[in-house]
């Protein structure tokens, strides 16, 4: 509905089927996240977490500010994991990318700034390519790209990839939701009534939280890396070849 409504009536140059492939995976991603909310939330908890994760999303997609470019500077260099999570970044990513290839050269050469300021390049537009991207590491990643203005979104590889990210994230969630409510393993998710135990529980509880935090932040990282230099890498890390 999304698809065919907007793509007729906001004077868009780019395929239906474009903005059809775009919406279908960014529903998909969406809807990662809110599998993880559903199990380890109760259903109007889930509901307004989904609500504030919307709106967060939107604020660090990179459509006003902060930019891409200065959040990815944030935080030691580290911001870029922030919006690297933001489905909305990706979808308004990828719609205008694929608008942008049917821009008239007179367009691109008024706009090219504005785009160039809010980190899309206009030269990096048909290439769709990191090669261009300096590194010293052997690894590009995200933040590389989005420090030097390369923030198009050539596919919807990306929103697959985050909402298979947050299905295994919701799926590990499901599997200590049920363990959690075993006769067994109740005593050490708080499930106790007794002061000890309870107060246990709660530190496990808040140990498997930290763990699960952890291993978003493994994921996000390994879903930053574009491109790999194997040989540049290991000369990087001192290791002879």
């Amino acid at each position: 509905v999304f698809a065919a409504s907007w793509g007729t009536l906001s004077g868009v140059q780019q395929p239906v089927t474009k903005i059809f492939a775009g919406a279908w995976a960014f529903i998909y991603s969406v809807y990662g996240i809110g599998y993880v909310f559903s199990i380890c939330m109760s259903q109007g908890a889930a509901q307004m977490s989904m609500v504030v994760t919307a709106f967060i999303s939107f604020c660090v997609s990179g459509v006003f500010q902060p930019l891409l470019p200065e959040m990815a500077a944030l935080f030691g260099g580290r911001g870029w994991m922030v919006p690297a999570m933001s489905p909305v970044r990706w979808f308004w990513g990828y719609l205008l990318t694929s608008e942008m290839r049917y821009l008239t050269p007179l367009s691109r050469q008024y706009g090219g700034g504005t785009l160039r300021w809010r980190g899309y390049d206009l030269q990096f537009l048909d290439s769709c390519s990191v090669d261009d991207v300096p590194f010293v590491s052997g690894v590009v990643t995200l933040r590389d790209a989005w420090m030097h203005n390369h923030g198009w979104v050539c596919s919807t590889v990306d929103m697959l990839l985050l909402g298979v990210m947050f299905r295994f994230l919701a799926g590990i969630c499901l599997v200590f939701y049920i363990h959690a409510h075993t006769s067994k393993m109740a005593q050490f998710f708080g499930q106790s009534d007794k002061g000890f135990k309870k107060l246990l529980g709660k530190l496990f509880t808040l140990v498997v939280a930290s763990f699960m935090m952890i291993l978003l932040f493994c994921e996000v990282w390994i879903f930053g890396v574009m491109k790999i230099d194997v040989k540049a890498w290991l000369d990087y890390l001192g290791v002879k070849t």
